[in-house]
């Protein structure tokens, strides 16, 4: 009977044994497991101000897009205006330049006359 009892104490004891060391493997992956968990929290701050960075970029690419087609419109408009101008000029051009041929051969009319005057 006690031999039968100090079996079972040493089965126990064993056993005991055996959960403290599983106890202990237990406990190291568990702190290597806290440590890549602090790894990858670390890593998604990282990537999250990264991204962050990236949003702001993108706002302001997006204010500069919308100002530089703002900026694009207005020059449009100017050309289209200078556009109108050189047109009206051109036209302008045109009259004065018929003018000038009429009161060129009115010139000429009366250079003739005075020619012919001064040989009479």
């Amino acid at each position: 009977k006690l031999e039968a009892s100090q079996k079972k104490v040493e089965a126990v004891e064993k056993t005991v044994s055996n959960l403290k060391e599983k106890q202990i493997e237990l406990e190291e992956r568990e702190k290597g497991l806290e440590g890549q968990l602090g790894t990858a929290n670390n890593t998604v701050n990282r990537l999250q101000t990264q991204l962050d960075a990236a949003s702001n970029d993108a706002n302001v690419l997006q204010s500069q897009l919308g100002t530089a087609n703002q900026n694009s419109r207005v020059l449009r408009e100017n050309l289209e205006a200078k556009n109108e101008e050189v047109s009206s000029l051109q036209t302008q051009l045109g009259t004065a330049s018929n003018n000038v041929n009429q009161l060129q051969s009115q010139l000429d009319g009366l250079r003739a006359e005075l020619e012919a005057k001064n040989e009479e």
